[in-house]
């Protein structure tokens, strides 16, 4: 494995704002694939357009913001989206938190990139053509495997052969479920009732990422987005494939794999992330993902060491929803930070 610098790193991931500093961190190049986390604050110049990014890549996101690529709708790109990003696909985003952008990426080499679309019944005609969706569901299991092997990926002892190929599965499984949402979403009726369902799920995920420890009923979403709590349920289910509480515990879980690498006790982390107690986070975790949240800990512990932040301090405490700074992803001529 190759580590690249900065100014190589840039070729893949166009930065746009200060000249001679980017926000990549951590890039590892193979030939076949690269992989990133990318760390933009809000408040960087060029925070609204960093793209296009030159290999088809998967991205996984941190902090909720919304993504808007080319000429689609816009989408709430949180730890439970997968985005997909075609190759030399532009771009923009927007703030929904005061953290910026922070997520992990991994791109793969056109040709490679192809046959696994290819393996999954798309037709992937090009690199630019590979999905013709602009993001997927991400399973709780699918987010765990990417951040163990992001941090696995940091170690420079480890086998290459096996990174290698759980690269290349991790872009599989991120692209999987797109091929089963857009034939749910093609059964939709009519184009205005297919917008307004949209738009109405993108919303309530938006409230759902940035309000993700907050005890809230469906009643309490329903109304911020004035719907009947049926028609959220019903429409939030046949957008996203999921229900409104599986989408929010998994996005807790996330948030909660954050807290553990920190070394924050669990019982805080438990009251961080919104469950009643440690035993209800222990049971959940346990039953989304295999594992006991210790023995999480204990497998990232192995791995890494704290994580440093933008400006070089180690992170740690407690940290809980931001302070949005802007929410409705529907709204595509919002202004950007």
């Amino acid at each position: 494995m190759i580590r690249m610098s900065e100014r190589d790193a840039s070729r893949f991931h166009r930065l746009r704002g200060r000249p001679g500093v980017s926000p990549n961190e951590l890039v590892v190049a193979d030939r076949d694939w690269l992989h990133g986390r990318f760390r933009l604050p809000v408040d960087w110049p060029g925070f609204a357009d960093t793209g296009p990014i030159f290999w088809p890549t998967v991205v996984f996101a941190r902090e909720p913001v919304v993504i808007i690529q080319d000429d689609a709708e816009p989408v709430v790109a949180d730890p439970n989206t997968t985005m997909v990003y075609n190759a030399l696909r532009p771009y923009k985003r927007r703030a929904l938190t005061d953290r910026g952008d922070r997520c992990e990426w991994f791109s793969v080499v056109p040709h490679l990139a192809i046959e696994i679309a290819r393996s999954l019944g798309l037709r992937a005609e090009s690199p630019e053509s590979l999905a013709p969706f602009t993001h997927t569901t991400c399973a709780p299991a699918l987010y765990r495997d990417q951040r163990r092997l992001s941090t696995q990926l940091a170690d420079p002892g480890a086998d290459p052969l096996g990174l290698g190929e759980a690269v290349l599965d991790v872009f599989r499984r991120a692209l999987e479920p797109g091929v089963t949402a857009r034939q749910r979403r093609s059964a939709a009726v009519t184009e205005p009732t297919r917008r307004a369902h949209r738009d109405l799920a993108e919303n309530a995920k938006a409230v759902l990422a940035q309000r993700y420890a907050d005890r809230l009923t469906l009643d309490d979403l329903s109304d911020e987005l004035e719907v009947s709590p049926f028609h959220l349920a019903r429409t939030f289910r046949h957008w996203t494939g999921q229900t409104v509480h599986k989408y929010l515990t998994a996005l807790r879980i996330a948030a909660a794999l954050d807290f553990i690498a920190q070394g924050t006790p669990l019982t805080d982390v438990a009251l961080a992330t919104g469950f009643s107690s440690h035993s209800h986070f222990t049971q959940t975790f346990g039953s989304l993902l295999g594992e006991s949240p210790s023995a999480w800990r204990r497998k990232i512990m192995q791995a890494t060491t704290p994580e440093i932040g933008e400006r070089g301090e180690a992170r740690s405490g407690i940290r809980g929803p931001q302070t949005p700074v802007r929410g409705d992803p529907s709204n595509e001529t919002a202004a950007a930070s």
